[in-house]
């Protein structure tokens, strides 16, 4: 790992991206706690962007892909 030091006045000149945070969901039945779940992420507040992503493991429920796609619909950009 390199370190690279910065003298004060090169703090104008130095591009400064924004952090990025995906919390990455696996889902296997237990829809109510998927809620949960997809409730407490959404609450989160932060200075960047916080991407949620659900991953279905051939979870056989009906109910689970209707939150899914409720939550994706509301929340199409998250």
């Amino acid at each position: 790992m390199q370190q690279i030091l910065l003298r004060p006045q090169d703090a104008d000149t130095v591009p400064v991206q924004m952090p990025r945070l995906a919390v990455v969901v696996p889902i296997f039945r237990h829809s109510v706690l998927l809620a949960e779940a997809i409730e407490s992420v959404l609450a989160q507040r932060a200075d960047f962007p916080i991407q949620l992503v659900l991953v279905n493991d051939g979870c056989p429920h009906r109910e689970t892909d209707l939150v899914c796609r409720e939550y994706a619909l509301s929340y199409p950009d998250r």
